[in-house]
């Protein structure tokens, strides 16, 4: 929940700055395209992050807005050759239109769009979504690419869990199979590695979502779980 909260502050901010530059003009429909790195396979994330976004819009731009979801699938499909012909098939659909704003999710989606964004949606500004303060920092990124970086505590995270439910003795880690997932596993790993001694550490790495969904539901009724930004599922503690 504070994640969201954080991630919807974060867009409602940059939004506001990024439309300020394309204020000018007829009050047209603009045109914004929103970049999932992932496949858009019903997962909990991408839906609560459409509906923040188009709600967002709704609520404080007056204009009408025109959203476009493209669905990259960037972790499955990480060869330079699939993303230079997705980049030739976006140039084609978009061609002559004038879009105003790239939304990119996750670090992914941003090092997609910064790659190819003077193909594909030349001098477009870019807003960054869910992107964490250190992956921003450890890139230098043209002025017209902003947002408001994310700051994932996962050990304070844990401690509020353990506090809420002191029993608990098992802690599941659930994170993708893709780059972006590989750096959260690494993070969680190195963080939780100080409560080794009196937790269990199970880490599911790469599960299909419908894998996922039906480990997280044959659990028992109180088993807590940490996802990373990508990952949306239940907390279910877990106290034998």
């Amino acid at each position: 929940m504070v994640t969201r909260t954080i991630q919807t502050l974060a867009l409602v901010s940059a939004l506001a700055c990024a439309f300020a530059i394309r204020a000018a003009g007829p009050e047209n429909a603009k045109l914004v395209i929103v970049l999932y790195p992932e496949a858009n396979d019903g997962s909990p994330g991408n839906s609560l992050a459409d509906h923040g976004i188009r709600s967002t819009f709704a609520s404080t731009y007056k204009g009408a807005v025109e959203i476009h979801n493209e669905y990259l699938d960037v972790s499955r499909f990480p060869d330079s050759a699939y993303q230079d012909d997705l980049a030739t098939f976006l140039r084609r659909k978009y061609a002559g239109r004038k879009v105003d704003l790239i939304i990119a999710g996750l670090v992914s989606g941003l090092d997609y769009a910064l790659k190819y964004r003077d193909e594909i949606f030349p001098s477009t500004p870019i807003v960054f979504l869910a992107v964490d303060q250190k992956e921003i920092q450890a890139r230098t990124l043209p002025d017209n690419v902003i947002g408001v970086p994310i700051q994932m505590d996962l050990a304070a995270s844990l401690d509020v869990a353990l506090r809420a439910l002191p029993k608990t003795r098992h802690v599941y880690v659930v994170v993708g199979k893709a780059k972006f997932d590989a750096y959260w596993e690494a993070e969680a790993r190195a963080k939780f590695n100080p409560y080794a001694d009196k937790l269990e550490l199970i880490y599911w790495a790469g599960l299909p979502m419908a894998d996922l969904l039906e480990n997280v539901a044959n659990l028992p009724a109180s088993r807590p779980s940490a996802s990373q930004p990508n990952r949306s599922v239940p907390a279910c503690p877990h106290t034998d």
